[in-house]
């Protein structure tokens, strides 16, 4: 590809890296744009090393090297986007994940037999819409649970509790399998790492990392996704995604998810709700207990994933 058609490619690269935090990314390029491509990219750390393959015009001895490198780093996953023809995927199949764009209506291809997860083109499509898809068709696959751990704002009084947050990551991890995603602005982050240690590093941690419509599209993808009271569960709410919503002090008849396909986890203590206009943020910002939601465990949470998850 180009340098124009590599900048339209930055998008689906971002969503894989951030997707798979842990992984190491290889970019296969011809050698004329090496220096070009790695100057663009390596500052943006989004490739960790490159290979010079000159695709069509390589000589016999060039495609049996490249082959050979191909099968010894022994990749986990191939992405083949639609303007790179046959030669890139040459010794592939042993990849486990190939992901890449297939023949479809006006766009004859070669090598569609060699991927395991196919991605359609349709006429007149963005050629950033293109390749994002081709992320699409492997986070898709994935059982994903989005969770929003901190609120916006200095409204750090309407949190359940981080550890809680925790310990409810690692049950929905062990006991339905899914992939937990964090998901927030950057007074969550020191959480996010909390959590991550709680884990032992098995949640996707995404928190500050995210555009608000790249986290718009996270979400979309979600299975689920449970919340304080804050904005993302507004987001949820307008793609359509089931939340599960933790209240405390704030009134939940009045700013609540309103989805049928929602759950609201709350007590009904005789001080609560507390929060009701702005007149009342002094009083809810003293409260030293907070026992509208330091009551709530995390099994209450759990019971209402299950009875939601249960239904759809």
């Amino acid at each position: 590809m180009g340098i124009g058609n590599l900048i339209m490619f930055i998008p689906t690269i971002k969503s894989f890296r951030n997707y798979f935090p842990s992984a190491l990314f290889f970019l296969v390029t011809y050698k004329n744009h090496l220096p070009i491509f790695k100057e663009l990219l390596l500052q943006f750390n989004l490739i960790d090393e490159f290979i010079a393959f000159d695709g069509r015009y390589a000589s016999i001895a060039e495609r049996i090297e490249y082959i050979k490198r191909i099968r010894n780093e022994q990749f986990d996953m191939s992405i083949k986007n639609f303007l790179i023809g046959i030669n890139f995927i040459i010794g592939l199949p042993k990849i486990p994940y190939r992901i890449g764009h297939i023949s479809s209506p006006d766009f004859p291809m070669r090598g569609n037999w060699m991927l395991n997860y196919p991605v359609e083109l349709l006429k007149d499509e963005h050629e950033i819409s293109r390749n994002i898809k081709l992320f699409y068709a492997i986070s898709n696959k994935t059982n994903r649970i989005g969770m929003q751990i901190g609120v916006s704002g200095a409204n750090d009084w309407k949190e359940w509790d981080v550890l809680k947050f925790g310990e409810l990551a690692n049950k929905l991890i062990s006991q339905y399998g899914v992939k937990v995603v964090l998901l927030g602005d950057e007074k969550a982050i020191e959480k996010g790492k909390m959590i991550e240690n709680i884990s032992n590093g098995q949640v996707l941690n995404l928190i500050n990392k995210t555009s608000i419509i790249e986290t718009a599209e996270i979400i979309k993808r979600c299975k689920l996704f449970i919340s304080n009271d804050s904005g993302l569960m507004w987001v949820a709410q307008a793609v359509g995604t089931p939340v599960v919503a933790i209240y405390g002090p704030t009134d939940y008849r009045r700013t609540g998810p309103i989805g049928l396909q929602d759950k609201i986890i709350s007590k009904s203590l005789p001080c609560s709700p507390c929060y009701k206009s702005p007149i009342d943020y002094v009083k809810v910002a003293r409260c030293k207990n907070r026992e509208c939601l330091a009551s709530i465990t995390t099994q209450e949470v759990m019971n209402g994933i299950t009875s939601l998850t249960n239904r759809h």
